[in-house]
């Protein structure tokens, strides 16, 4: 929302490899108990995941990541996937990071220079399993 104007803008981008939406819209029943309700949210929790669109200072743009619909059963089965944008929040690329390494979670911390962002599976509770992404720009002459 411009605050001097009080004209809010709303963007959306299109995607190449995951809905852009949820699609499953959960209506809760007048009276209905707790288990019925967890039930319906659970039917919502293999879904697309969208990430907080957080500001990456050292490369001068923003990202977000996604974590794509579940692909099974199992927990930890579905992809991440790095939005990145530039400063007028124009999506400049989108890649599926579980295609390089299959083990990415969508919890990331920017750090200067690179992207801290952490394992799905974790060796042990004590420590935290991690990788470093470097992001490069390249720069038209």
């Amino acid at each position: 929302m411009d605050l001097n104007t009080q004209k809010s803008f709303v963007y959306e981008s299109q995607t190449a490899n995951y809905p852009n939406r949820k699609m499953i819209k959960p209506v809760f029943p007048l009276g209905a108990t707790i288990r019925q309700a967890w039930e319906l949210s659970n039917e919502r929790e293999g879904e697309v995941a969208f990430g907080e669109l957080q500001q990456w200072e050292s490369c001068g743009c923003f990202y977000r990541t996604v974590k794509g619909p579940m692909k099974s059963e199992k927990l930890q089965d579905f992809d991440v996937y790095l939005e990145m944008f530039d400063e007028n929040l124009e999506k400049t690329d989108e890649v599926n990071l579980s295609a390089i390494n299959p083990n990415v979670s969508n919890f990331t911390i920017p750090l200067t220079g690179k992207l801290l962002i952490k394992a799905k599976s974790q060796s042990s509770e004590d420590l935290m399993d991690y990788y470093f992404l470097e992001v490069m720009t390249l720069k038209e002459d």
